[in-house]
């Protein structure tokens, strides 16, 4: 571990761990708003060999997919800034929209959560119509922990969810470079300092600019 090298936190959203940082020195950015635009976020997912549905403009996937997720703001998390539509509906509502496919599954997800070198998959379920991390109740659980960076994703914090269609066939949905911890029972596992401690040594270990 090296403390020597300090950082401070840039956010506009708490969790659990914020206290222990720094205060001084480099700026680790949380921003719920920053990473890639759906359109860009779905091809860069495709690169670092994941699958993800079919996705790309309402007007030319309304034609051979019945019903869409379409993204009324390509930028959101957190089960925000999306409908689920039939692709008529798509059509007549927002046909320059970037949509994908609506993988038919029941409300459940899978993450994959990534804190430094630690990785994390969990379950989302919910008592949503179509959304895993939306609704009344939602019951989080941990179902794996791993240690080891991601080679191709060389980034500190971030997550990837997963939807499954009628077959098991996975479809990543989503990438995501500020995801929150609080209320995921990593919360329970890790302390706060061991947080900023991940963080902090993968910024080294990637050689991320420091200057």
């Amino acid at each position: 571990m090296t403390v020597s090298f300090k950082i401070k936190l840039a956010t506009n959203f708490s969790d659990y761990y914020d206290f222990a940082f720094d205060g001084i020195g480099y700026e680790f950015r949380r921003f719920s708003w920053d990473g890639l635009s759906r359109p860009a976020m779905l091809t860069y997912l495709a690169w670092h060999g994941f699958q993800p549905p079919k996705h790309g403009y309402v007007r030319d996937l309304a034609a051979e997919i019945p019903k869409l997720v379409v993204y009324t703001d390509e930028r959101a998390h957190r089960g925000e800034g999306k409908l689920l539509l039939t692709a008529q509906e798509a059509l007549e509502q927002h046909p320059d929209a970037y949509a994908c496919e609506y993988i038919q599954s029941p409300p459940e997800s899978l993450r994959l959560l990534q804190v430094g070198m630690m990785r994390w998959m969990l379950t989302y379920k919910s008592d949503d119509a179509w959304r895993s991390n939306v609704g009344n109740e939602v019951e989080i659980q941990i179902v794996g922990e791993h240690v080891g960076y991601n080679k191709d994703i060389q980034l500190p914090l971030f997550a990837i969810d997963f939807v499954c269609d009628k077959d098991g066939n996975r479809y990543a949905v989503d990438f995501n470079i500020a995801p929150g911890l609080k209320w995921t029972g990593i919360d329970d596992r890790v302390k706060p300092v061991e947080v900023v401690e991940l963080i902090r040594q993968a910024i080294l270990d990637h050689n991320i600019q420091t200057t």
